[in-house]
């Protein structure tokens, strides 16, 4: 699933709507990994904003759901 844009990019013709499509793919990929490195730096600090005795009502002012 993740590698099957090798099968659709085998069907671009154009040498410029090929690079167009890698420039936009490696963007994506480069958007998941700051998304991916916020995660993990928001996952550590709730974990020490639960610690706190004043918790719930912290937690519930930040979380967005």
């Amino acid at each position: 699933m993740n590698f099957g844009d090798r099968f659709h990019s085998a069907a671009l013709s154009l040498s410029r709507e090929l690079g167009i499509y890698v420039l936009a793919y490696k963007f994506g990929l480069l958007m998941t990994f700051i998304y991916g490195s916020f995660q993990i730096y928001w996952s550590a600090q709730v974990f020490q904003i639960m610690r706190r005795d004043d918790a719930e009502p912290v937690f519930a002012r930040i979380s967005p759901t």
